[in-house]
């Protein structure tokens, strides 16, 4: 971890809908600031067919099931949020 990713190396496991949209604007927010980058090739997301992160309307209901991961644009550290937003729970942000 470096400086740039710190305040997102945090485990969390995800307990409803508002705490999920919580992280994802988070998360989005990290991304459009070039903190973190959104990768559609590492992980789960081959598999899956699902928008790329930055494509994600937040203004609209977000898919039923996400799995996206991230790096650091600085340091590389691997970051990854999992989980089933129809049910809003069973989900968690990861790093590493």
């Amino acid at each position: 971890m470096c400086p740039e990713c710190d305040a997102y190396a945090v485990a969390i496991e995800i307990h409803g809908p508002a705490q999920l949209r919580r992280i994802v604007e988070k998360v989005h927010g990290a991304v459009a600031g070039k903190i973190l980058r959104s990768s559609r090739h590492i992980g789960a997301n081959r598999s899956m067919q699902q928008p790329d992160f930055v494509e994600l309307d937040l203004g609209k209901t977000l898919p039923d099931v996400m799995s996206y991961d991230f790096e650091c644009r600085t340091c590389g550290q691997a970051f990854s949020l999992r989980c089933e937003s129809y049910h809003g729970i069973g989900g968690s942000w990861q790093c590493g």
